[in-house]
């Protein structure tokens, strides 16, 4: 089952996933982190540092529905587990794929720098 919107998710009736009090701990260290990183970087977005606080965050709510507090059931859990693990997958896999596009344009801008260089010459 793949689970494509918050609310085809809600049709379930699950209960929330709340992040997990130890994973909350670091997440909650690594927030002044990400800005002062933000800053040092002229307040340029870092999508690494920004993805790895996603991850922590998809991983404290599975680390939260695997506890003992959580009384959604078997079925609940699964569907959890399977829509943040999905989140991440999606996540890691747009960096790759973007990060292939950014690399075709710095390439293409040189090979432009270049052409013009040779047409001036």
């Amino acid at each position: 089952m793949f689970l494509t919107s918050e609310e085809a998710f809600e049709d379930y009736s699950c209960p929330s996933a709340s992040v997990s009090p130890q994973m909350q701990t670091y997440i909650d260290m690594a927030k002044p982190m990400q800005m002062m990183v933000t800053n040092m970087n002229k307040g340029e977005p870092m999508p690494a540092l920004d993805a790895a606080l996603e991850f922590a965050m998809s991983m404290g709510k599975v680390m939260g529905v695997f506890s003992e507090e959580y009384d959604g059931g078997e079925f609940c859990k699964g569907l959890l587990f399977s829509k943040e693990a999905s989140k991440v997958v999606f996540k890691i896999g747009g960096m790759i794929m973007g990060s292939g596009k950014k690399k075709d344009a710095i390439v293409n801008d040189k090979k432009m720098a270049l052409e013009d260089k040779l047409r001036h010459h």
